[in-house]
């Protein structure tokens, strides 16, 4: 499979930063099939379980705005289809049943994720959801997984909040991929390695839409508060600065910076 998708995934995705963090989501995709095929025995009694010759229906959220966002259905398609290839084929997990993958745009919405995630069901369109990525989207339906007892499985979904509520809110949700609490750890162990103790978060909210929205505020509040919990660290002091324009960066940058740096 990894010979067969690499090409693929690189032919599919746009040149640059773009195409490079599509690219790595392409591959996620055939990692997150793999899972779903795990959920499938799980949580549904095992694919085997359903009626002989009845599909086994997979729901993906998607965006479908292939210029903004590197998780598209125009990028993950190609590598779902390899990954339903590989499992239904000869000594796949699933061998010799058929997957049905519905795509819809979650338009990384929480209102068009809920409607179509509702009409999914009501169609009984589903045994198990793909995405939404963005979190805004995947945390009503992550929530709605729960008394569906259906699995959903993202790559997306970043936030602290999903680690935290995991077993109250998001019990059925699997992350397969980087999360907020994996970047706390790591910011930890380069400040413990180092004896630093002293943090200062600079960001723009509304940066790096091309991953979903307000994702630089949805990373630096879960470093905030993830630092703020932590006992890796003695002492450690922490601030941020929000900046939202070009002329906010210019003017406060000296004294946010340099002078909370020298104190």
């Amino acid at each position: 499979m990894k010979t067969e998708l690499s090409p693929l995934c690189e032919t599919m995705t746009p040149p640059g930063r773009t195409g490079r963090i599509a690219s790595i989501l392409c591959r996620t995709a055939v990692t997150s099939l793999s899972l779903l095929t795990l959920c499938l025995h799980g949580q549904v009694q095992s694919a085997r379980a359903l009626p002989p010759g009845q599909p086994i229906h997979i729901a993906a959220l998607l965006p479908t705005n292939f210029g903004r966002f590197p998780f598209a259905i125009q990028n993950v398609k190609p590598a779902v289809d390899i990954a339903v290839k590989n499992v239904t084929g000869s000594g796949g997990r699933l061998e010799g049943r058929e997957i049905r993958i519905h795509f819809r745009d979650s338009e990384c919405s929480s209102a068009a994720a809920m409607n179509q995630m509702f009409e999914y069901y009501i169609n009984k369109q589903v045994h198990v959801f793909f995405g939404p990525c963005c979190d805004y989207a995947a945390a009503p339906v992550g929530r709605q997984m729960h008394y569906w007892k259906l699995p959903m499985i993202t790559a997306g979904a970043i936030a602290r909040d999903f680690a935290l509520s995991k077993s109250s809110l998001y019990d059925l949700m699997t992350r397969v991929g980087a999360s907020v609490n994996s970047l706390v750890d790591f910011l930890l162990e380069i400040m413990r390695e180092f004896g630093w103790s002293r943090i200062k978060q600079v960001y723009d909210p509304y940066g790096q839409s091309i991953v979903g929205d307000k994702v630089c505020h949805i990373i630096s509040d879960g470093i905030h508060y993830g630092l703020q919990d932590q006992t890796v660290v003695p002492h450690l002091v922490q601030d941020y600065e929000k900046f939202e324009s070009v002329e906010e960066i210019l003017d406060k940058l000296a004294v946010e910076i340099g002078d909370w740096a020298g104190r």
